[in-house]
């Protein structure tokens, strides 16, 4: 289903190894719905678009205007679900998720692109990639390296595994 070319697109993946995803990417949807619930967007989170080819991970399309709250406070309110989540014991293992937030018209070979090392720490529950244009909307903090013009990390306040930094891009 195409989403049109003004579209805020927000893609979630589960690291680890075939066994781990294959556990808690089925819990994905879940978490993402009570994410936008918890911080009062479920109307946003019903007008999603789903977009295909991703492999196991999952995209979602979403109106533009909608993109200064996607970065907060639905971020924020993912990272309070895994908490959540965490404190409960409710998944097999400890949900991490890597997070792409991009502009632009949807393209499955560039709507997940390699994270930056420090998002494989294990102690970074949480963290998203912005790409620049989402940064020209919505003030975030770092650029990270080999993501073309520039991209950001954003991670949630206190994450010990992901240090804001300037980085160059080595290309």
């Amino acid at each position: 289903m195409s989403v049109g070319p003004d579209r805020a697109l927000l893609t979630v993946d589960v690291p680890g190894g075939p066994d781990v995803r294959a556990k808690l990417t089925q819990a994905v949807p879940r978490v993402l719905r009570s994410a936008f619930e918890r911080c009062g967007l479920d109307r946003v989170w019903h007008r999603r678009r789903a977009l295909p080819g991703v492999g196991d991970g999952f995209a979602l399309g979403f109106h533009t205007r909608f993109l200064p709250d996607l970065v907060d406070p639905v971020l924020p309110a993912l990272g309070d679900e895994l908490d959540y989540r965490d404190d409960i014991n409710v998944d097999p293992a400890p949900l991490r998720l890597h997070v792409s937030l991009d502009v632009g018209p949807p393209d499955p070979r560039t709507a997940r692109r390699p994270p930056d090392e420090r998002l494989f720490a294990p102690t970074v529950r949480l963290a998203a990639v912005l790409s620049a244009r989402v940064v020209e909307i919505v003030r975030v903090s770092e650029r990270l390296p080999g993501f073309g013009d520039a991209a950001y990390l954003w991670t949630p306040p206190g994450n010990p595994g992901a240090r804001s930094r300037e980085s160059t891009d080595p290309r």
